[in-house]
C-alpha cells in the first residue's frame, strides 16, 4: 500500500540505516533478538523513519535523537 516511489526510497534508506547507522543499532538488535525475520526488521525501520520524518515536519523542529529513540 502507499506510493510506490516513497516505498522504494524508504526501503533503500532502511537498508542503509540497518547496516551503517549506529543510532538504529539497538533498535535492530532488539528486533533480531525477538526472532524477527530480516524483512520485518526492514519494514520496522521504514515505519520508524516515517514517524521521525512526520514528527520533524509536524513540529517544525530539528531531529532530536533522544526523542526519536526513547522507550
Amino acid at each position: 500500500m502507499g506510493a510506490k516511489n516513497i516505498r522504494k526510497v524508504l526501503y533503500m534508506s532502511s537498508l542503509v540505516v540497518k547496516n551503517h547507522n549506529p543510532r538504529f543499532k539497538n533498535f535492530v538488535q532488539r528486533l533480531e533478538k525477538k526472532g524477527k525475520p530480516p524483512k520485518v526488521v526492514i519494514v520496522a525501520i521504514m515505519r520508524k523513519l516515517m514517524h521521525i520524518f512526520f514528527g520533524i515536519l509536524k513540529n517544525n523542529a530539528a531531529f532530536d535523537e533522544n526523542l526519536a529513540f526513547s522507550a
